[in-house]
């Protein structure tokens, strides 16, 4: 069983080193299947584009700290990836690794006159979206947002 005190030692220690290799940590979850512990690890850069090398790099070093710290024995599996274009965004720190490329947001309710908006992210700020639809700036408030995920143009 994983104690609440051993994840957040955990998720502190991966902390430092995402950190120090220049990433954000965009979620952290770890979790016990029978006797193996399973970390897995999402991160990126602030400004999106985490490489499978980066990818590769961190999850050697939590092997090595888990490894020289004694830490579950060999009963355990790290997993580390980017968030994928199909994550919804969700926290303004979302939003800001995605800002200067395409999001199609879906609302809760019309705001000005429609349920769903795509376009170029051009703004963030802790209350509003501002995205570029055609040659026109559309606020969006947080608060009408259902789900945006990142699009791809082609």
């Amino acid at each position: 069983m994983i104690i609440e005190e051993d994840k957040r030692r955990m998720e502190k220690e991966i902390l430092k080193m995402v950190d120090e290799l220049s990433l954000d940590l965009v979620e952290f979850t770890m979790k016990m299947r029978g006797r193996t512990v399973f970390i897995n690890v999402l991160a990126d850069r602030l400004t999106g584009g985490i490489t499978v090398d980066e990818c590769s790099r961190l999850n050697k070093r939590i092997n090595r700290y888990i490894e020289e710290q004694g830490l579950y024995g060999d009963d355990f599996a790290v997993e580390v990836s980017s968030p994928g274009l199909d994550r919804p965004l969700t926290t303004v720190r979302d939003f800001l690794r995605v800002q200067g490329k395409p999001v199609v947001f879906y609302l809760q309710e019309p705001f000005l006159g429609k349920k769903e908006y795509s376009g170029e992210i051009l703004r963030v700020n802790k209350n509003i979206v501002t995205i570029k639809v055609k040659d026109e700036e559309k606020s969006i408030p947080f608060e009408k947002i259902n789900k945006a995920v990142q699009i791809l143009l082609g």
